[in-house]
């Protein structure tokens, strides 16, 4: 439940802020399944050029009821919820009390780290051969 109570921080989407002020999943891909058949980024990989974002603030007791959606590769919708290929975005954690700039935890490829800002778009397309 810690891991996906909604966290204060806000997103800009091509320009655009989003509404909610605490999100509680933040996935981008450009893979469309994430391993272990977890396909959040269902439209992941239609374009290239775009990764898929898929945002939403619903708190734990809700987004767990939306896992036979992800598993069968469907938009998990709900209030506030973002779901759509976009050119870049950035995540932004509040100001501390001081108004110094506060890190927040993010995960990529399964390492957490932290910052006060995570800016995300796609990068040069990569060529891979399989044997």
């Amino acid at each position: 439940r810690r891991v996906l109570d909604p966290l204060p921080c806000t997103i800009e989407v091509d320009g655009r802020a989003l509404a909610p002020a605490a999100f509680s999943l933040v996935c981008a891909s450009v893979v469309r399944d994430l391993g272990l058949h977890m396909v959040v980024n269902h439209r992941a990989g239609e374009d290239p050029s775009r990764p898929h974002l898929v945002a939403s603030a619903l708190p734990s007791r809700r987004l767990g009821w939306r896992m036979p959606l992800v598993l069968a590769g469907r938009s998990i919708g709900g209030e506030d919820a973002f779901d759509d290929l976009v050119g870049r975005f950035t995540v932004r954690f509040p100001q501390g009390a001081a108004g110094e700039a506060a890190d927040g935890p993010y995960v990529l490829d399964g390492d957490i780290l932290r910052a006060s800002a995570v800016h995300v778009s796609a990068g040069p397309a990569l060529d891979v051969v399989k044997p």
